[in-house]
């Protein structure tokens, strides 16, 4: 299977296959997402040695790109508990200001006050795929030995 981008340039067409830039994405993703894991220090043993550190996946089919974590838990850590989330009310904030990472402490006290007991999001993810710079970096970087 091979994913190929369409190009049009100078009334010549080209079919260009893009398979092993995209495969290169997601794995520069997992790295940037198990850097974010470090830092935040997410890597207990508790779990089986670091076990969420290590099992993350990608893979590339005709949809796209799918980067997953082999964990279960993985989901809490990326959003919080629904008991956390419910007290936002559907505004959630994805860094708090000058914050390095999301903590209670440093929200506002009018969304603070609101939040019920729950686990804190971390979002290791989302702090990759929304942070722009590091896409871009990544996607260059994917892209980089050419197509």
């Amino acid at each position: 299977m091979a994913i190929t981008i369409q190009l049009s340039f100078k009334g010549q067409d080209y079919s260009v296959d893009v398979t092993n830039n995209i495969t290169l994405l997601g794995e520069l993703i997992i790295n940037e997402v198990k850097k974010q894991i470090r830092i935040m220090d997410l890597v207990g043993d508790d779990v089986g040695a670091g076990s969420y550190l290590q099992r993350w996946f990608s893979s590339v089919d005709s949809d796209g790109l799918t980067v997953e974590s082999g964990v279960d838990y993985s989901t809490y850590l990326e959003f919080g508990t629904y008991a956390f989330f419910t007290g936002l009310d559907g505004k959630f904030p994805l860094k708090a200001k000058g914050a390095k990472s999301l903590k209670k402490k440093d929200l506002p006290p009018s969304i603070r006050k609101a939040l019920k007991k729950g686990m804190v999001p971390f979002a290791p993810v989302r702090r990759v795929l929304y942070n722009e710079s590091i896409m871009n970096r990544l996607v260059k970087q994917a892209f980089a030995s050419g197509i």
